[in-house]
């Protein structure tokens, strides 16, 4: 398995994004070798058109700039809210 790099830019927007919205349902892509994440939505989670649209675009511009797409993460808008969204391919 090859090894993963988490830049400090990739883990800060992680978090920070986290901090700025505490009241919300939060979701992020981490692109390969995890360099940077890209801040999908901040209300919900279930917007599958509006996710269709917004993987289509990360795609390409990952594919334009060497990339590739390594990673999704959600945080839930209730602390304890533990569940998971499972996001199934087609």
């Amino acid at each position: 398995m090859p090894s993963m790099k988490l830049t400090i830019q990739a883990y800060c927007k992680m978090v920070l994004h986290g901090v700025k919205y505490p009241h919300c349902a939060i979701n992020k892509l981490l692109i390969a070798l995890l360099v940077d994440c890209i801040s999908l939505f901040n209300d919900t989670l279930a917007l599958a058109p509006m996710l269709e649209v917004a993987l289509t675009l990360i795609d390409l511009w990952c594919k334009n700039n060497s990339y590739v797409i390594g990673g999704y993460y959600q945080a839930n808008e209730c602390v304890k809210d533990e569940k998971t969204n499972i996001l199934k391919s087609k």
